[in-house]
């Protein structure tokens, strides 16, 4: 059974439910030019951003937001995400965006969760295989910064020493500090 919840921030227009599923509800959108029209809810269409995880697009008043549907069900059935901190899939099946499926964990033991992952794509923390673009992603984070992408690579070892390097630059010791 699902139990539904308003999205913060838009309330009236969109609610998630406790397994992941998003929905727009019945409504009346008035246009700019003052002229209104009858909505019809219906189940949002969930995209593969990157081809990884599972997302959405929320508009409101003209303005589109992307948004990750397991993050979406963290904040409305577990609680806020502070900052620096991530939602994991504790079963590692990154589809399976039931509540109690997901946890909200530090990025670092995140990184290890994924590690421990007998299904993850490389063996290195910042380095994933892009199904999509067919190549090696490496990505780091400085001190808690936005993700910076650092290229795709035609193997593991060399999007690997990508990050190294990038972490030597900033005179980091280890992805796991």
């Amino acid at each position: 059974m699902n139990n539904w919840k308003s999205v913060i921030g838009y309330e009236g227009i969109y609610e998630v439910s406790s397994n992941g599923i998003v929905r727009s509800l019945d409504r009346i959108r008035t246009h700019r030019s003052g002229r209104t029209a009858k909505v019809k809810g219906r189940t949002l269409k969930q995209i593969k951003k990157d081809g990884i995880y599972k997302v959405v697009n929320l508009s409101k008043e003209g303005k589109t937001k992307t948004r990750y549907v397991h993050r979406l069900v963290a904040e409305h059935f577990i609680g806020a995400i502070p900052k620096g901190m991530a939602v994991n899939h504790i079963d590692h099946k990154i589809y399976n965006n039931h509540y109690l499926n997901l946890e909200i964990i530090t990025r670092r033991d995140n990184t290890y969760h994924g590690l421990r992952n007998k299904n993850h794509t490389s063996k290195y923390a910042g380095v994933y295989w892009n199904k999509v673009r067919s190549k090696w992603i490496a990505m780091t984070r400085i001190n808690g910064s936005n993700k910076i992408y650092l290229g795709g690579f035609d193997n593991e070892i060399d999007a690997h020493n990508a990050v190294l390097n990038r972490l030597k630059e900033e005179n980091i010791q280890s992805i796991y500090a």
